[in-house]
């Protein structure tokens, strides 16, 4: 049995996590400009630089995070694969807990979790 609230949750929550990175993106090439764009004061380092850099970092592993939660979703829509989805969604949930995208992956994953099991006993 598929998952279609729990797909949906997850796709959710990947859809937020890739908008998420793209605007953190932003900012951090924002910074790196303004950091390349001043000039250095003497006896000071460079760091607007290190900051964008770390900035643009982070994003790329919201994306990363976001990608999987899509990859989640499509393998709940699969009655073979919901479990494996599930446990995916909620162990990226549980990484990304302690804001929305984060919570709307654990309860993703524990619906199609709840789903999975309602699959296994109808066999």
């Amino acid at each position: 049995m598929e998952s279609k609230t729990g797909s949906l949750l997850a796709k959710i929550s990947g859809i937020m996590s890739i908008v998420l990175a793209g605007i953190v993106l932003l900012v951090g090439i924002i910074v790196l400009i303004v950091g390349l764009a001043s000039a250095p004061v003497e006896g000071t380092t460079q760091q607007p630089l290190w900051i964008g850099i770390i900035i643009m970092l982070a994003s790329i592993i919201v994306l990363i995070v976001g990608l999987f939660f899509l990859k989640a979703s499509g393998m709940m829509k699969i009655p073979e694969k919901t479990k494996g989805g599930a446990i995916l969604s909620l162990v990226l949930g549980i990484l990304t807990a302690g804001n929305v995208i984060g919570i709307l992956g654990i309860i993703g994953g524990a619906i199609g979790l709840s789903d999975s099991k309602k699959q296994a006993q109808t066999k």
